[in-house]
């Protein structure tokens, strides 16, 4: 499914910026990750729920100053995009 490639694209390109320290930048690609995911379902394509979840996550523990927590929460979101590929 091509939005889940673009959604992981994304959320490789946020977990880049998190560890160049720019948190401004990853949130923005996290929340354009997650977007994405909730307009396809919306759209009605096949979506995995459990993989929105992290990518909040994610973007809470950049706002908490908490690069690593974020970090795990994206590749945690990947990996569920990854196994619905």
């Amino acid at each position: 499914m091509n939005v889940l490639h673009n959604a992981d694209s994304l959320i490789r390109e946020a977990e880049a910026r998190i560890r160049a320290h720019d948190p401004r930048r990853a949130e923005m690609s996290l929340a354009q990750a997650a977007t994405a995911l909730l307009n396809a379902r919306a759209a009605g394509e096949a979506v995995p729920d459990q993989a929105i979840q992290p990518l909040d996550q994610a973007r809470s523990d950049l706002h908490r100053g908490r690069m690593a927590a974020s970090e795990r929460k994206a590749e945690a979101a990947r990996q569920i995009i990854a196994s619905a590929e």
